[in-house]
């Protein structure tokens, strides 16, 4: 650690904001086997890196193998995986109060219903009938 400056310091950690995924924890491996000998601790006190990610680095380093993120995995799944039955609740929900086109010029049904509306209509149900699988 002696033999790097603070202009070394500099460019290294710039060098490391440049790269993402496994080509940033390679070379944030790299760089702690060669002058931190191999102290994923020392990595995150010296270059403020995250040590999870040197380690993560380091046993890629050593095995040959990439750690695949799965960033898709994270997050909020959406409303109709959660909820399979929420459109049909919706649609019967929605029919009661729709209407056709006065003129007949559209052939589009038209409702009158805010989502607000919707919402508490959805509660009313699942308060009604508590079996059935609505929000």
């Amino acid at each position: 650690m002696d033999e790097l400056s603070s202009k070394h310091l500099q460019t290294i950690k710039q060098a490391s904001k440049y790269l993402s995924g496994h080509k940033k924890r390679i070379f944030q491996a790299q760089v702690t086997q060669d002058y931190l000998n191999g102290s994923a601790r020392k990595a995150e006190r010296v270059f403020g890196w995250c040590r999870k990610a040197v380690e993560t680095g380091l046993n890629e380093h050593r095995s040959g193998f990439e750690c695949i993120c799965n960033y898709s995995a994270r997050g909020n799944r959406k409303t109709e995986d959660k909820l399979p039955h929420l459109e049909e609740d919706i649609k019967s929900l929605a029919e009661v109060q729709s209407q056709v086109d006065p003129k007949f010029q559209s052939p589009f049904v038209f409702t009158r219903m805010t989502a607000k509306a919707m919402r508490e209509a959805l509660v009313k149900f699942k308060q009604k009938f508590p079996s059935k699988n609505v929000v």
